[in-house]
């Protein structure tokens, strides 16, 4: 994932029908921190800022970490093997993500080939009483960064032995960017 100043990388969000725009873009250099050369990121949602998070690079590898924490996290490298794991994704939650396969991905902003998929999945609850269910997929193109994410949540709750089931879903589609090198 390219962080340089002004990289900048606009998604098409859709949140269980509900379309807005979704920006993540490198804003300034944040100085040296942990060993890192960091930069402040921001996420914006339809103009408004979300989160704010610093992010920097380490040989090919690039490394996020949040403004309340001294914890660099692993996010992905080009030197990624399949079935490795990173140790956090990006747009949903901070947390472990496996590189299981290579995709071609096609976005509003073009066609990409050869991404890295990263997935995780999360259990949670209680067996016959309430469950929740979450996968999550965000994919990578090589000097471009995420180019689609796509999150998914099922929530199961047991009444008497019938389980009621709601479904969540949530898209990034990659729209526009702009990598400065």
């Amino acid at each position: 994932m390219p962080i340089d100043v002004g990289n900048r990388w606009v998604y098409r969000k859709n949140a269980d029908g509900s379309i807005s725009e979704f920006t993540c873009e490198v804003l300034s250099a944040a100085g040296v921190r942990e060993n890192f050369e960091a930069y402040n990121i921001e996420h914006r949602e339809n103009g408004e800022s979300y989160r704010e998070f610093y992010g920097g690079c380490n040989g090919n590898r690039s490394y996020l970490c949040q403004k309340d924490s001294s914890s660099w996290l692993y996010h992905i490298g080009d030197d990624m093997t399949l079935n490795s794991k990173t140790d956090t994704g990006c747009m949903v939650r901070w947390e472990e993500m496996e590189y299981t396969e290579d995709a071609t991905v096609t976005t509003i902003a073009g066609t990409f080939e050869n991404c890295k998929v990263l997935y995780h999945y999360h259990y949670s609850g209680v067996p016959l009483v309430a469950e929740t269910l979450e996968w999550w997929w965000e994919c990578y193109a090589y000097d471009v960064g995420l180019v689609y994410a796509e999150y998914a949540r099922l929530e199961r709750v047991w009444v008497f032995i019938i389980p009621i089931e709601t479904w969540y879903g949530t898209t990034y589609d990659l729209q526009e960017y702009e990598i400065h090198h």
